[in-house]
């Protein structure tokens, strides 16, 4: 039982994303849009479920007789996405009701119900559901709200697709970017629209239209003003320049109000990419980059509130602004007075982190040094800011490429970690949309977790396994704790070897954390050999695709890291002079370079930023043939 509203029917209601207007005061529509497109996956599910394909009528009041699900209904005690699920025996008859904080709490409700009757969306398309069936639903008492409130994907760019869309809404995800095309049916799933990257200053204030009048308004460097914003990277402008700092948030502000964030929901209110910073005097004794980066994301978000209290801007707007590189060190200084905790978040960006280690582990120099610089932000007793906490994570950073990593125990531990250092809201960036393979487990894992920050993660690894693999779930679980000792250190292996491959360096380990890559290679048999045994056992035919999925990625990264092996083996060989050697390790090389050559599919389901012409120009190594070449060319 729904209530459709304006509209003829409640499946009417539940297509017409693209006639209501979500941004006006009235949500009648909004709500009778998204409950009755609850209503309508409850039925589509639950006929599944049963196989009884005629019950589970829509009306849109109560029957006559018979049981009733009630969908519908507002309890805003719950917050925004919270939700009840309660059953009641009324008049004989079993009254099960589905009631949200508002409407998306609603639609929670709904796949929350189906979650707790067996239903999984390991990842987008009808081939990764799990429909079990059943014969009944039975009584539930259930209470829910988010640990973290906004749970997604860093983005920016039109890449999703509708199944991709439909995965992070049944899976309680909130947060991905306002450019998508189908901005409807994100806002029906009550998917937050995200807008900004490091480009903010060039559309904002750009050098080509304001240097030659205004030349004191960009950085001053080495005793010169300069027009250094150069796309995404460069020198920032002069941040004490005030008639500089009102135009760029005056400029801002206006494309949230009629460009091309007007839709947007959350802001990422970023300066340049670990960008230089002006020289003036005047800047100097406004502080560190970080002072000066908070003090125009004050004024930004003064110019946001003004907006909205001249009735130019009808929505709330969160901020969120960067911990990170050049601002990634906490506060020197108080904040300017009255800076909005309610409206901005810092976002910690723990760029290069080690992922062989937790987070939080104090004997990893490289992830000791975030997490004392996190605490600076979050816990400090004589911290400055005092404001909210974001994670931005680096699942698929963009040197991975795609790889096929493994994060369980990891993100088992480092999730609760970052929750209890204060965290509230994550994201990480370069998600794949499509071909997950293994990575699915990393994507529904994370939204397990945020949701819920104490999910009991071995019952989860347990039930993901069991239903995704059915006969093969002992030996694919064992595949993937392979795979995650295979390639958790592939920060070194992306930003170190590689590179120190493509470079042709003498001294190709010099890092403590990768001495060697026996332990990787040794890994890599083992899940190749897990997956031979999977392979060989009887299973559904589903099952079969799934495991066909995981294969082809994981293939990607065994020749890669093949790949840099044969390198490796040949820079020694010939440095040793052992050319007869090097030339066979060598020729292994060409052979592996022409097979990552030939995949085009396994790094091309990203961003730009993530994706890679092939399989070998993701490699980062693929110049380290030349470098072979010309040792051997020595001899």
């Amino acid at each position: 039982m729904v209530d459709h509203g304006r509209f003829a029917s409640a499946v009417e209601a539940a297509k017409a994303e693209d006639r209501v207007n979500w941004l006006d005061a009235d949500q009648s529509d909004d709500n009778a849009c998204t409950e009755c497109f609850a209503a309508l996956e409850l039925q589509r599910y639950l006929r599944k479920m049963t196989g009884r394909a005629d019950d589970f009528a829509i009306a849109s009041r109560e029957p006559l007789r018979g049981d009733v699900i009630r969908v519908g209904g507002t309890q805003p005690e719950l917050g925004v996405e919270g939700y009840q699920i309660r059953s009641s025996i009324v008049n004989g008859r079993r009254i099960t009701a589905l009631t949200g904080g508002s409407r998306v709490g609603t639609l929670y409700a709904a796949y929350d119900l189906l979650y707790r009757l067996g239903c999984r969306w390991f990842a987008p398309g009808e081939l990764h559901e799990e429909v079990p069936r059943i014969a009944g639903i039975p009584d539930m008492d259930v209470t829910e709200k988010p640990s973290f409130v906004t749970r997604g994907f860093l983005a920016w760019e039109n890449r999703g697709d509708p199944d991709f869309l439909l995965w992070m809404a049944r899976n309680r995800l909130n947060y991905w970017t306002v450019t998508q095309q189908e901005r409807g049916l994100m806002r029906k799933l009550g998917i937050r629209m995200v807008y900004g990257s490091h480009d903010a200053l060039e559309l904002f204030l750009n050098p080509a239209q304001y240097f030659e009048a205004h030349p004191e308004w960009f950085a001053l460097v080495k005793g010169k003003r300069t027009p250094g914003i150069r796309g995404k990277f460069g020198t920032n402008y002069c941040t004490s320049n005030a008639d500089a700092t009102s135009e760029f948030v005056k400029n801002y502000v206006q494309a949230l109000v009629d460009g091309e964030c007007r839709e947007a929901d959350i802001v990422r209110f970023w300066f340049l990419d670990a960008g230089k910073w002006c020289e003036c005097d005047n800047c100097k004794a406004q502080g560190t980059p970080t002072d000066r980066n908070l003090f125009v994301t004050h004024r930004f978000a003064e110019e946001v509130r003004k907006a909205r209290q001249a009735g130019r801007i009808h929505r709330p707007i969160a901020i969120t602004f960067l911990a990170y590189s050049d601002v990634v060190e906490p506060a020197s200084k108080p904040l300017p007075a009255g800076f909005d905790y309610e409206t901005c978040a810092a976002t910690f960006y723990p760029i290069r982190r080690c992922y062989v280690h937790n987070f939080d582990d104090p004997s990893c120099e490289p992830n000791n040094k975030y997490f004392r610089q996190l605490d600076g932000w979050a816990r400090d007793p004589q911290r400055h800011y005092q404001g909210q906490i974001a994670i931005g994570e680096y699942y698929n950073v963009s040197r991975f490429k795609c790889l096929p990593i493994c994060f369980m125990h990891t993100m088992a531990n480092d999730i609760s970690a970052y929750y209890k250092a204060g965290a509230r809201h994550f994201d990480y960036m370069h998600v794949t949309c499509r071909n997950w393979g293994n990575k699915a487990l990393t994507n529904y894992q994370m939204a397990r977790q945020l949701w819920n920050v104490q999910t009991d993660c071995e019952s989860l690894w347990q039930d993901y396994f069991a239903k995704r693999y059915g006969p093969a779930a002992k030996t694919m679980h064992a595949f993937y704790e392979s795979l995650e000792k295979m390639l958790s250190n592939a920060t070194e292996l992306k930003y170190g070897l590689a590179r120190r491959l493509e470079r042709g360096d003498t001294d190709l380990f010099p890092n403590a954390h990768l001495p060697s890559l026996d332990k990787i290679l040794d890994y890599s048999k083992q899940c190749r050999q897990l997956l031979i045994k999977a392979t060989s056992t009887s299973l559904p035919s589903r099952i079969q695709e799934r495991i066909a999925e995981d294969e082809r990625n994981f293939t990607y990264g065994e020749r890669t890291v093949a790949y840099y092996d044969a390198c490796v083996q040949a820079f020694t060989e010939a440095r040793a002079k052992r050319f007869d050697a090097a030339r066979k390790h060598y020729d292994e090389a060409q052979r592996l370079a022409e097979l990552l050559r030939a995949d085009t599919l396994s790094t091309r389901d990203s961003s730009s930023h993530g994706n890679a012409e092939n399989a070998l120009v993701a490699s980062g190594a693929a110049g380290a043939l030349a470098h072979i070449a010309k040792l051997l060319e020595a001899k």
